[in-house]
């Protein structure tokens, strides 16, 4: 059963306000999830330590027993994700604007002998494919997980679902979350991900603009201009256009961004 969310709270998770935390939501660029690992002794200590004025937060902890804190408005932006980008969408990039942090209670990487850098060590471990050590999520953990997903899918229309590890910039800035779970995340994603199947194929269309038209590397009117395009120029168009009216379009020359629907004749 999806859980249920009221003024972008969730009703049955605890509240306790992050300490720190950014404005609204930037919709238009999809919304995605990170998935992280606290890092943390135990899902208590972490939510005390963000509590506290501290340059970090989520909008979620998920339990060891599967209980939820939120401390984070599902409206607001959470400081979880730092320098990131999609890696299926690089022009989508500091994803604190467009994502949940959504965070297991997890020392993260273990060392040789099972021990969190904080010293505690674990027996219910897990290696993965490279034999590094991991302490194993709870199959009530997994469980909350896939029905936040599920609830957030239907509540907020996700665009995607990624480990830190996949989003961080530079590649290797962070090892979280186990790559044990890689599975799970990714089929995660493309359960939010299969509504793209329904929209139509690339269509044809060429530009409508006099003085040419900009093909933008972000989606939007501060984007990085990759070039102008002239007048008549071909385009293949992705839809749907976004909430600001750009779609993504790619030349015959190959070169892929985003332009304003509004002047592309086709759109």
């Amino acid at each position: 059963d999806m859980l249920r969310i009221s003024n972008n709270r969730i009703t049955v998770a605890d509240y306790v306000q992050a300490g720190s935390f950014g404005g609204p939501l930037q919709r238009d660029l999809g919304l995605y999830v990170v998935a992280h690992d606290t890092a943390g002794r135990d899902a208590r200590s972490t939510v005390q330590y963000l509590n506290r004025n501290v340059k970090a937060s989520y909008h979620v902890v998920i339990h060891r027993d599967g209980g939820m804190t939120q401390l984070v408005s599902l409206a607001c932006q959470a400081h979880h994700a730092g320098r990131s980008a999609l890696p299926d969408k690089p022009w989508v990039h500091a994803l604190n604007r467009c994502s949940f942090g959504i965070a297991f209670d997890s020392p993260g990487r273990l060392d040789a002998n099972g021990a969190a850098w904080f010293g505690e060590r674990y027996t219910d471990i897990v290696a993965d494919e490279n034999g590094a050590l991991w302490r194993a999520y709870t199959d009530e953990q997994l469980r909350t997980f896939e029905t936040l997903i599920e609830t957030l899918d239907y509540q907020y229309d996700l665009a995607g679902v990624y480990s830190h590890r996949d989003v961080a910039v530079p590649a290797g800035r962070k090892d979280d979350t186990s790559p044990v779970i890689d599975g799970f995340l990714r089929a995660m994603h493309h359960r939010v991900e299969d509504k793209s199947n329904d929209m139509p194929p690339p269509e044809r269309g060429v530009v409508n603009a006099a003085g040419g038209l900009n093909l933008r590397a972000e989606p939007g009117r501060h984007g990085r201009i990759i070039e102008t395009m002239p007048m008549l120029t071909p385009l293949n168009i992705d839809p749907p256009a976004l909430a600001n009216g750009y779609v993504m379009v790619t030349t015959d020359d190959g070169e892929t961004g985003w332009a304003h629907s509004n002047y592309i004749q086709g759109a």
